[in-house]
């Protein structure tokens, strides 16, 4: 291959140009292939019947001919009935058996694997296309309109805002949640527990705050959790005690009609208000006396209000 064979090679290899010529020459006082039938690479499997065509004498140059494959390709999608998977999850019988060694976990985890495996089985159907397009989800196919209205928007007003909210909606697509699971390719449900881990790692420090009656945070963290528990409304607080109380029965396996008191001896925890006052008071009390910054902060919050205050903050003073 001589210089003007390697540009013009690299030049085809660059714009992905295949050569469909056969070493048949194209010029009749030339041994050499003139005439250069090029189409893309996409293309150059549906090629078939390549000929020069030398008995033909009109011209110096030989026709050439071939043919172009244009049957449809078929592909085989499967397609999920979502309303089928969700009716045979619910129907599924929930095990109540306690779980007691890691090896029964890990049998558990397995066996819920399998049982969603088998869902998405009997609610999948498959079926031959012919260059149809797939019919897409409602959801899927709004986030995927939303996001090119927000490219739209992006490249008139150049916000970085913008983009940022459009490349988030990446994350939706790419996994599909249901009944509060992440269902992601093969179902590992990585994504799944990762997400539980982010979620409970962003509640640790107000764990640390809740979890004891002595606390080794700072002071001002201290308050700005506390306070508001202490200024909202008896109304407001009946309302968590209601959720705490659901919880500690769900925890205990206790009957949901025993009383309140009965609940809070078995389970040995205090309410919602007996907890919020000994903590409160307990560390106030005895930060007022050693700690400056307690006491300018109680101090500015009773000077910036007119009314008497509800807060325990009030006794302190």
């Amino acid at each position: 291959m001589n210089k003007r064979g390697e540009i013009l090679n690299n030049l085809l290899n660059q714009n992905k140009i295949c050569v469909i010529n056969n070493d048949t020459p194209t010029f009749r006082k030339s041994t050499n292939v003139l005439d250069l039938a090029l189409c893309s690479n996409d293309l150059a499997n549906n090629i078939k019947s390549f000929k020069v065509h030398t008995n033909f004498t009109v011209s110096d140059h030989f026709p050439i001919s071939f043919e172009i494959q244009t049957e449809l390709t078929r592909t085989k999608i499967k397609i999920i009935d979502w309303d089928c998977f969700k009716e045979i999850i619910k129907n599924i019988q929930p095990i109540i058996d306690p779980i007691e060694t890691i090896e029964q976990l890990e049998q558990r985890i397995e066996d819920f694997t399998e049982t969603i495996k088998k869902a998405l089985e009997n609610s999948t159907t498959e079926k031959t296309a012919q260059n149809q397009q797939i019919k897409l989800p409602g959801t899927l196919l709004f986030i995927i309109k939303l996001k090119k209205r927000l490219l739209r928007k992006h490249s008139k007003f150049r916000d970085s805002q913008i983009k940022n909210l459009a490349n988030s909606l990446d994350n939706k697509v790419k996994q599909a949640k249901l009944l509060g699971i992440n269902l992601d390719a093969g179902l590992t449900f990585e994504s799944h527990f990762n997400e539980i881990i982010n979620k409970c790692s962003s509640k640790l420090n107000l764990l640390k705050i809740l979890s004891s009656k002595h606390y080794g945070l700072k002071t001002r963290t201290l308050l700005t959790v506390m306070l508001p528990f202490h200024i909202i409304r008896k109304k407001i607080k009946k309302k968590l005690q209601i959720i705490q109380n659901k919880a500690l029965k769900i925890i205990f396996k206790i009957n949901r009609n025993t009383s309140n008191n009965i609940l809070h001896a078995i389970a040995n925890i205090d309410t919602i208000e007996q907890r919020l006052k000994a903590l409160s008071i307990n560390y106030l009390t005895r930060s007022t006396v050693i700690d400056e910054e307690i006491k300018e902060i109680i101090e500015s919050y009773n000077n910036a209000t007119n009314k008497p205050t509800k807060s325990i903050l009030k006794i302190l003073n």
